[in-house]
């Protein structure tokens, strides 16, 4: 990844870590953490990761961030200055969970 591309990525998290927590009204009922973001090379296209707890609320929390992407953009706009803003999508970041599944492996290994 370009150093560009890394930087846009990192804040395009904070702003949007920052907006999620502050900003916009999600599922009370879930705890949605920014885990990654990835641009493509010409900056148009953002990749957003999350995690979501408990994990059955993903797919909810997940169609609600994508319901929401033209009003995260729009609230981005003023905080970021970027000659153009990326198209956002959002998705559950698989290898947190494969992270933590690994890691409960690992603990019940440690147990026997």
């Amino acid at each position: 990844m370009s150093k560009r591309c890394e930087q846009v990525s990192n804040e395009l998290q904070h702003q949007i870590s920052e907006l999620i927590n502050r900003e916009i009204e999600l599922p009370t009922d879930c705890l949605i953490t920014i885990t990654r973001v990835t641009v493509s090379p010409d900056l148009k296209i953002a990749k957003i990761f999350v995690s979501v707890l408990p994990e059955n609320k993903s797919g909810t929390a997940l169609n609600h961030l994508n319901r929401l992407t033209g009003l995260i953009r729009n609230k981005l706009k003023p905080k970021i200055q970027f000659y153009t803003l990326p198209e956002l999508r959002f998705f559950i970041d698989e290898y947190e969970i494969k992270r933590r599944e690994i890691s409960d492996a690992l603990d019940n290994i440690k147990k026997t």
